[in-house]
């Protein structure tokens, strides 16, 4: 199955998705304030808690800011080489 442009536009605008969306930028900034919690006023430097928070956090913004030009370059045109 290939998404078309206007079809993932539609579900980035579809209240459900825009719901989803919402959540999930809670989700990253708790992450974020965690990562702060731990590190900056625990002062903990376990390398793995810190990478693990970080990473949610960097993973979340992502998928919230894909474009369907990212999704169709890994898709699509990474498959067609």
């Amino acid at each position: 199955m290939k998404i078309e442009k206007e079809d993932f536009e539609q579900w980035q605008a579809h209240p459900v998705t825009e719901e989803v969306v919402r959540a999930l930028r809670a989700l990253s900034e708790h992450a974020k304030l965690k990562w702060i919690e731990a590190s900056w006023n625990g002062g903990n430097t376990d390398p793995l808690l810190l990478t693990d928070l970080r990473a949610r956090h960097e993973i979340i913004n992502d998928l919230c800011e894909l474009t369907y030009e990212e999704l169709a370059r890994e898709l699509y045109e990474e498959n067609e080489q």
